[in-house]
């Protein structure tokens, strides 16, 4: 990316940037942590909002790909993310906390039994957390913006039966 890309992510002018003092870097820093904090904030709104652990980390990843087509910010984000070796080692990496939240999440939920006892918690976060991010960067090129949620409803599709107990009868995948 260039300043004159990132300012139009944002929605602002090259000029303004300048008159800011900000560089590429300086701004990509801060633009990808306004993401992380968007992001967590769902995160939170998501787990305070749901039935049971399960349901959590799936409404988390339906309502954070809402975002990747709707708010400017998270787009842009996004986009440096992929970028971050071309941009500087600075930038925060904001999958490895969701991964470990995630994980919690998970172990939280196998305590209550809303999580299959044989998940390896650790194994499936960075499965679920890796399979969001690659959506997510292939969603930024489709003009569709509603391709990167069926993508996330086939993939829970696909896992679902798996994080559930034998017990649990299957609530669905809201898409």
């Amino acid at each position: 990316s260039n300043l004159r890309q990132i300012a139009t992510e944002v929605g602002v002018t090259t000029a303004t940037l300048s008159e800011l003092g900000f560089s590429k870097q300086a701004l990509a820093a801060q633009i990808v942590e306004m993401y992380g904090e968007r992001l967590q904030q769902v995160n939170r709104t998501s787990v305070a909002h749901s039935v049971n652990h399960v349901d959590a980390i799936v409404e988390m990843s339906f309502a954070s790909a809402r975002l990747t087509h709707t708010d400017m910010v998270i787009r842009a984000g996004s986009r440096l993310l992929v970028e971050r070796d071309q941009i500087g080692d600075d930038l925060m990496v904001p999958f490895a906390g969701w991964e470990a939240r995630v994980t919690r999440i998970l172990e939280d939920g196998q305590d209550r039994g809303d999580i299959a006892a044989d998940v390896e918690p650790c194994g499936a976060a960075r499965t679920i957390i890796g399979f969001f991010y690659g959506a997510q960067t292939m969603s930024l090129g489709l003009v569709d913006a509603n391709k990167f949620p069926r993508l996330l409803g086939q993939f829970w599709d696909l896992i679902l039966p798996t994080l559930r107990p034998q017990s649990a009868q299957p609530s669905g995948v809201r898409r």
